[in-house]
C-alpha cells in the first residue's frame, strides 16, 4: 500500500491489517506515534525488525520498547540508530541492567548525554558510575563540579585516573576536599588554573606544593606565591 494514512485509520490499519500489507506499508510509511504503539502492541517481530532498524521511535515508544524481553530486537535498534537516545531512554536503558545493552550503546554513541549523567549521580548509582567515568568521554563542567560536590572518593578516583579536569572551579574543588593521597597522584599529571594554584598554595601543604613544582611551572601570575607565603623556602625556586 503506497498512500499515506492518518489519524484513526491509520491505527485502525496497523492493528487489523493482513501481515503482508502492513510490512508493504511501513517499508514505505513512518507511522504516528500512536501508530508505532500498536505496531508494538501487535509484536510481528519481523516487521518490528524492519522498522526500528531503519526509523527512529518516538520518545514514549522507545521507552515502551525498552521494555521488550527480545533483547536481540533492542540491540538491533542500537546498533542501527541515527542519533543518540534521550536521557529518559538511556536511563531507562540502563535501568535494564543488561551490560551488553548498555556496552553497545556506548560503543556506538560514543559517551551519555549530559543530564543523563547528572541523574545518574542525583540517584547515586555508584555502580554504573564507576564504570562510565573509568572508560568515556570527559564530563561537562557541570558535571565535573557535581562529581566534586558529591565528594565520593572512589568516583572522583575513578574519574581523574583517566581525565583532567577541565573546569577550574572543579579543580578548587578537589583541593578543598584535602585527600592527600588522591592529590598527589592528580597534581603529579596535571597542571591547575590558577586559581587552583592558589588554593594548593593556601593549603600550606610544602610536600604537595614541592610535588607540584617538581612537576610542573606554576603560572606567571602565581610563581612568586610560594615563596612569598612561606610554603616553600626561596632555594626551591632558585
Amino acid at each position: 500500500m503506497a498512500q499515506k494514512l492518518y489519524g484513526e485509520e491509520e491505527l485502525k490499519f496497523v492493528q487489523t491489517a493482513p501481515k503482508e500489507d502492513l510490512e508493504d506499508y511501513c517499508r514505505t510509511h513512518v507511522l504516528s506515534e500512536a501508530a508505532e504503539l500498536m505496531l508494538l502492541e501487535r509484536g510481528e517481530r519481523d516487521i518490528l525488525w524492519f522498522y526500528s532498524g531503519n526509523y527512529i521511535f518516538f520518545d514514549s515508544v522507545l521507552l515502551k520498547f525498552l521494555d521488550l524481553r527480545d533483547r536481540e530486537l533492542i540491540k538491533h535498534y542500537i546498533d542501527t540508530a541515527h542519533e543518540p537516545f534521550s536521557p529518559a531512554a538511556e536511563l531507562k536503558l540502563i535501568a535494564r541492567n543488561n551490560k551488553e545493552l548498555i556496552k553497545v550503546y556506548l560503543k556506538h554513541f560514543g559517551r551519555l548525554c549530559d543530564e543523563t549523567i547528572s541523574e545518574l549521580m542525583d540517584s547515586g548509582n555508584e555502580k554504573f558510575l564507576d564504570f562510565y567515568l573509568r572508560r568515556f568521554d570527559d564530563l561537562s563542567p557541570e558535571n565535573e563540579n557535581k562529581l566534586m560536590d558529591l565528594g565520593n572518593e572512589k568516583l572522583i578516583q575513578s574519574y581523574i585516573e583517566w581525565h583532567t579536569l577541565l573546569d577550574c572551579e572543579a579543580q578548587v574543588k578537589l583541593l578543598k576536599l584535602g585527600d592527600k593521597k588522591l592529590l598527589k597522584e592528580y597534581l603529579q599529571v596535571n597542571t591547575l588554573c590558577a586559581e587552583a594554584e592558589r588554593e594548593l598554595i593556601k593549603l600550606g601543604d610544602e610536600e604537595l606544593v614541592q610535588e607540584y613544582a617538581s612537576c610542573h611551572d606554576f603560572l606567571e601570575e602565581v610563581n612568586e606565591e610560594p615563596v612569598q607565603t612561606g610554603v616553600l623556602p626561596q632555594e626551591e625556586f632558585e
